[in-house]
């Protein structure tokens, strides 16, 4: 296999979830729009702050297709701090019901004031099956150690701890605040 790591002698499958990474793009595109069709309306019904922007974009109604998703107006950084200024700590953006928020992370706060994501069970699911799919793609594997040097704290890189504990791999947290 090439692109590994000098000394890698591992021969395990790169892919992680097969049925997932191999599907056809159809195959994908249509999972993709099932469950774009569940989240649309739940976004407008749910988000103050989504269902806001997209009726300023004239986007109306429970239904718009995966397809012409490009009618939905860009968030920008600013537009999610200024959800956040609108109803703290978790911002108008939040979709759930403040007591299914189980994890909370924050940016670094490099530009300006950190921002604040509010994570459900299922949106910690969610991102750590993504992680462990690319973590496993590039090679880390459960025979692997993996040393991290960033603060994980409520910083929103220390979710890689999560992923990392999924593959099954020997996590070795060395920076500030993890030991």
């Amino acid at each position: 296999m090439t692109g590994r790591l000098a000394g890698d002698t591992c021969d395990r499958d790169p892919i992680w979830d097969r049925e997932v990474e191999t599907e056809t793009h159809e195959a994908a595109f249509a999972r993709a729009s099932a469950a774009w069709q569940k989240q649309f309306p739940y976004l407008m019904q749910h988000s103050g702050f989504y269902s806001r922007r997209f009726r300023e974009a004239g986007v109306t109604g429970d239904r718009l297709s995966l397809k012409d998703i490009a009618q939905l107006p860009f968030s920008t950084k600013a537009d999610l701090k200024q959800a956040i200024d609108e109803a703290p700590p978790f911002g108008s953006n939040l979709c759930a019901p403040p007591t299914q928020v189980k994890r909370v992370y924050q940016t670094s706060g490099t530009t300006g004031a950190p921002s604040v994501l509010a994570l459900s069970r299922t949106d910690i699911e969610t991102w750590t099956v993504i992680g462990t799919r690319t973590y496993f793609a590039t090679g880390i594997h459960d025979h692997s150690s993996v040393l991290t040097t960033f603060g994980a704290g409520p910083f929103v890189a220390g979710h890689t701890h999560f992923v990392l504990s999924r593959i099954g791999c020997r996590s070795v947290p060395v920076a500030p605040g993890d030991t």
